[in-house]
């Protein structure tokens, strides 16, 4: 949902593989890697490995719901007394608890290590030699599954070893395994992977799994004490399911913390810069900007409640939103009190109002708009997360919009009364002497100030010293007036436009999981994993329903056809494909009698498990037979691969699949070529017309994303600065003004595009939604100050800094309060606060430079007609 894109045939896929296979197992794993020495195949390590493996049989244990949650038991026990025997005679009865928390996709506990090999026993391991001896080849029989006449494993007689579950593979549980010299192999790390039972519910709309992860917070617990008794022996990597909700709940309470941080910082930085010091706490405006604030924060919630009560899905993205109608809103409160307090002191409040709702209102309706359609028009992407969260920025603003000129606009007519009459910022009952309040007798007017006088309701005297941010405006106002600085100033920008777009030639789509994980265990793990074990991600073959098994197996089967070219895709590793055909090939010809593979079949198992003559033996009931019958040589490792609706008779098959290891691709165009030649070698076998046969790999809807992100990051960019072009020229409606400001935005996207990617950002799902945010603010820095250029009357460089000493001051006031809060996510561990952070700060320092050097060196230049004049030449 984050970002792949709208209705597709892969998401059908999707969903059918999520209906048949998904959420049936939770998963762990431990990565060991020797502290000393470069092999991890020491008695040493296997040592440990054996600890925790053992450990967690044994010592896993929660009370749950009234039960007593424990690892597992003995599955297969020998039972003469039972009806079913195996291929070799061996009569075995099944037993599960639900009290048992391990995973079986086969007779044993879903628990895989090179520890099968030695039988699991520590004797086996206990000198070098024995360990080399044993590993000579890396594909080993599973010792642990062989003949041991104790009745808990499957076995025949005269010692032949039929193992029930999967060979072991020492490149699945090894890390780069390497056949030396003397013909034994060395391993880097060793593995310990294990499943275990899920037992989701939905509630609230959210799965969820209560039993299970109080199971793991256990599992956890066990292999941190193991990790610290080997400490001096193995460096530990682990992971469970509940540690990806674990890491990135702690990422996101920090976030929110941050956010309440940012949220107290705009609050002080606009007291501050709002507050007139010399009146003292008269003049102080702490009580108007918490009010400013509080209708950002209301433009939020209503702009949430009222996505949410149409549907429209809440993503992680949304976390940014506060973000960026705080750089939105504070700048807005900031060009309306800028412009309340450039007004005729001698004119009443509701006169001083109306003249700055007139200007500024019309500046902030300029900005708000513009934000307004931009973000609609970027909500008619194909990428779901990008498109909601344009609906709800779209709303965000025009909530902001209408709460600034009504709400906060109210309160500060009522905070300005306050003043006149001289009553004390949020205490404001007391009246204070001399601008002093009661509630802080020491805040005093600063020697020289001017005292508030006031006449008939009307305040007469409004006179002190400049802010010193007017003053500097000012001065740089000064001193861009000078030829030579114009010269240099449009040297310099150019200079600086084409680093960006020599940023932007380099520019790449690519993405990478270990971006997405905060700092912590899960992250070192998956880190270690990538490192010794990823040859690949697993990638599987699946059959839906509709498919007609019976006729296509007594036909030139199409379902073989694809298993055999998915085996032969460059892309797919060719000794993972393990059919379930093929054993199920090998299990028609044992009934059949005419192989001694693995032994002859035994009389009496042949009449229990074959049957092949009865008429009512279907297809699908040798199958099933097949799959379910305990004793069935190879059947049962298939069990979680074969999906039966036992309610028919015979049972119907609801899906299958085969199940193998995808190439690991060197990037994310690799991996694009990928995911299109393995489903062109399956869309393209003849008889699969329809797609019944399909591969899916979880990632291949990210992959599908990626696939078109740059036409989308280049369409949506497009299309939003379109849109702002449109909403700038219909508001502004000079030529010269709307093309001088719609040239300073390009720039300015360039910019954040090219010098983005020399930071270390290149364009994903959470780059190409954060340049539409920044597009969104960079708008305001540059069409506030053109507009407010065309009130200016008088000569080029006169009106550029009346411009700079009014608007200026306001523009410098909201892009600083938003950086305020910007760099609070600099020390977030969220990929996505972190790239919010980075964008913004491009977005903030280039919109600014920009719209208060470049836009008004260029106004200059240019000296546009003021807005009276225009009216004068219509």
């Amino acid at each position: 949902r984050w970002g792949a894109p709208g209705k597709t045939k892969k998401k059908d896929d999707r969903i059918f593989v999520d209906d048949n296979y998904g959420g049936d197992a939770r998963f762990g794993s431990v990565v060991l890697k020797p502290k000393t020495g470069t092999n991890a195949f020491t008695p040493e390590t296997l040592d440990a490995l054996h600890a925790f493996r053992s450990k967690i049989e044994e010592e896993a244990f929660v009370e749950y719901d009234g039960k007593n949650i424990t690892w597992g038991g003995d599955y297969w026990i020998v039972d003469e007394n039972d009806d079913t025997e195996d291929a070799a005679g061996m009569k075995y009865s099944k037993t599960d608890k639900e009290e048992w928390q391990c995973y079986r996709y086969s007779k044993s506990c879903a628990m895989s290590s090179v520890l099968g090999v030695f039988d699991n026993n520590k004797d086996n391991w206990n000198t070098q030699e024995k360990i080399n001896a044993k590993l000579i080849s890396d594909v080993l029989g599973d010792e642990e599954n062989c003949p041991t006449g104790n009745g808990k494993k499957h076995h025949t007689p005269g010692n032949v070893c039929v193992a029930v579950g999967p060979v072991i593979y020492l490149n699945q549980t090894s890390g780069h395994p390497t056949l030396t010299s003397e013909g034994h192999y060395t391993a880097t790390s060793l593995t310990l992977q294990f499943l275990m039972k899920n037992f989701d519910v939905v509630k609230d709309g959210e799965k969820e799994d209560k039993r299970g992860d109080a199971f793991e917070e256990k599992v956890l617990e066990i292999i941190r004490d193991v990790e610290v008794n080997y400490a001096s022996t193995v460096s530990v990597e682990y992971a469970v399911t509940r540690s990806f909700g674990d890491e990135f709940g702690a990422a996101i309470t920090g976030d929110i913390t941050k956010l309440q941080i940012a949220f107290i910082l705009i609050l002080g930085y606009a007291t501050l810069m709002l507050s007139k010091g010399g009146e003292g706490c008269v003049g102080s405006r702490v009580f108007v900007s918490a009010m400013g604030v509080v209708s950002i924060g209301l433009a939020i919630a209503s702009s949430y409640g009222l996505c949410s009560y149409f549907g429209l899905f809440y993503s992680p993205l949304m976390n940014v939103l506060p973000f960026l109608l705080l750089g939105i809103g504070v700048d807005d409160m900031f060009v309306l009190v800028n412009a309340y307090d450039n007004t005729n002191p001698y004119l009443s409040i509701a006169e001083r109002l109306g003249n700055a709702m007139s200007t500024a209102g019309m500046s902030i309706t300029v900005t708000s708009f513009t934000d307004i359609f931009a973000f609609l028009i970027g909500s008619t992407t194909s990428l779901p997360a990008l498109r909601n969260f344009c609906f709800y920025a779209a709303l965000g603003i025009f909530f902001d919009y209408l709460y600034q000129l009504t709400f906060f606009a109210a309160f500060l007519a009522i905070d300005e009364r306050r003043r006149m009459l001289k009553k004390g910022d949020c205490f404001c009952c007391p009246t204070c002497d001399e601008g002093a309040t009661c509630c802080v007798p020491c805040c005093k007017p600063a020697a020289g100030a001017p005292v508030v006088v006031v006449v008939n309701g009307v305040q007469q005297e409004q006179v002190g010293p400049e802010r010193m941010t007017k003053r500097v405006m000012g001065a740089l106002a000064d001193f861009l007036a000078k030829k030579s600085v114009k010269a240099a100033v449009l040297v310099v920008f150019a200079g600086i436009a084409a680093g960006g777009i020599l940023g932007v030639s380099k520019i790449k789509v690519e993405a990478d999981v270990m971006d997405f994980l905060p700092p912590g265990y899960l992250k070192d793990w998956v880190s270690t994993f990538d490192d010794e074990f990823s040859r690949g991600q697993g990638i599987e073959l699946y059959t839906m329903t509709e498919f007609d098994y019976a006729t296509d197996y007594d036909t030139t089967s199409v379902l073989k056809q694809a298993a055999a070219a998915f085996k032969a895709n460059p892309y797919v590793q060719d000794e993972s494909v393990e059919p379930w055909m093929d054993a199920f090939d090998t299990y028609l010809t044992m009934c059949n009698g005419t192989s001694v593979y693995p032994l002859n079949m035994t009389e009496g198992w042949k009449a229990t498990n074959c049957a092949i003559d009865a008429p009512a033996n279907t297809f699908n009931d040798k199958l099933y037979k097949f799959i379910t019958t305990p004793s069935s040589p190879g059947g049962y490792a298939y069990g979680s691969d074969v999906k039966f609706d036992t309610t028919t008779n015979p049972p119907t098959i609801i899906a299958t699949r085969v199940r193998a290891t995808q190439v690991e691709g060197q990037d994310t165009a690799a991996t694009i070529k990928a995911m299109d030649s393995i489903r062109s070698s399956i869309d393209s076998i003849p008889g699969n017309e329809k797609g019944y046969i399909f591969a899916y790999n979880e990632d291949f809807l990210n992959v599908e994303q990626y696939k078109s992100i740059d036409k989308e990051a280049i369409r949506n960019v497009s299309l939003t600065l379109l849109v702002c072009f449109i909403v700038i020229a219909l508001l502004i409606v000079d030529p010269l003004t709307v093309s001088c400001v719609f040239i300073n935005l390009l720039l300015i996207v360039i910019n954040i595009l090219g010098y983005m990617q020399a930071w270390g950002l290149n364009i994903d799902s959470v780059t190409v939604i954060m340049l539409v945010i920044a597009l969104g603010l960079a708008v305001d820095y540059s069409a506030h100050i053109g507009r407010n250029f065309l009130e200016k009357h008088g000569l080029p460089n006169d009106r550029m800094r009346l411009t700079l000493r009014d608007m200026g001051v306001a523009v410098f006031h909201g892009a600083m309060s938003t950086m305020v809060a910007v760099l609070v996510l600099g020390s977030s561990d969220s990929y996505v606060f972190t790239t919010f952070f980075k964008q913004l700060f491009l977005c903030i320092s280039l919109g600014l430079a920009h719209g208060l050097i470049l836009l008004p060196v260029c106004l200059s230049l240019c000296n546009p007609n003021p807005y009276d004049d225009l009216e004068d030449d219509y």
